[in-house]
């Protein structure tokens, strides 16, 4: 793993997981092996999709994936060994984005003692194909496979779309944390 702080509050890592575990969380995206179903948060009257995520069919709640969550606890080492800071996972979230289904600037969480790690989850992808992480409207950092960008949940940011020279999907994971103050008794 290869970090480089691009400002404050933004990170750039490359080779975030290993190639085994890189490999088992871009099996989580593969409905062959899963019972995760795409779907598509859009109104009845919208002619095309924005946007997509995964979810569980029958979904129990919390805590029923242990691959994300172990691609979490992973991740949520990494963040700490760059922030130096004690982190919590609070939440894994799933991305898949198709051409034409650009997303809109968003927030992750309100607060500024949360931290989100956005993982690049495709196993191959040109850079021809566009699908880079926009923060605000002034840095862009491209889409690489296994690749991350770390920064503070209450900035704007949203993932581009693939072009139209793409016919695979753009796949990311998001995993929220929060500082962890640690008191002493």
């Amino acid at each position: 793993m290869e970090y480089q702080k691009i400002e404050d509050n933004l990170y750039s890592i490359r080779e975030v997981f290993s190639r085994d575990v890189f490999l088992s969380g871009v099996e989580e995206f593969n409905p062959n092996n899963n019972n995760w179903v795409f779907s598509k948060a859009e109104n009845d009257d919208e002619q095309f999709p924005r946007i997509g995520f995964l979810y569980k069919v029958e979904s129990q709640g919390v805590g029923e994936n242990l691959a994300l969550i172990n691609l979490g606890v992973i991740a949520k080492f990494i963040c700490q060994r760059i922030l130096k800071k004690n982190l919590i996972l609070q939440r894994v979230n799933t991305n898949i984005q198709y051409f034409g289904q650009e997303s809109t600037l968003h927030l992750d969480g309100p607060r500024n003692n949360q931290w989100s790690l956005v993982v690049f989850m495709s196993p191959f992808w040109s850079p021809e194909w566009g699908g880079e992480f926009v923060l605000g409207n002034q840095i862009s950092i491209p889409y690489i496979p296994n690749s991350a960008v770390l920064f503070k949940s209450n900035a704007y940011h949203k993932g581009s779309a693939p072009n139209r020279y793409c016919n695979h999907p753009r796949l990311s994971l998001a995993f929220l944390f929060e500082e962890q103050e640690i008191t002493s008794k």
